[in-house]
């Protein structure tokens, strides 16, 4: 899976290419993960006060949801 927005040149955004990036935020929020989408794909912002535990759990629902 592709993604965009990382490196020094962007904020704390990371974005993830896709067809559907509404309809990819909503099956993630109603399985517990907040994401926003964009033209360009859903856009999620780790923080430092995210657990290691919810990182996994995004990143898991993502590949097994996009």
């Amino acid at each position: 899976m592709s993604s965009f927005g990382e490196g020094e040149d962007y904020g704390a955004f990371l974005t993830v290419p896709h067809d559907d990036p509404m309809g990819l935020a909503a099956r993630l929020k109603a399985a517990g993960v907040n994401g926003d989408a964009r033209a360009a794909g859903l856009r999620l912002c780790p923080d430092l006060l995210n657990t290691d535990e919810q990182m996994v759990r995004a990143a898991e629902a993502v590949a097994r949801l996009a």
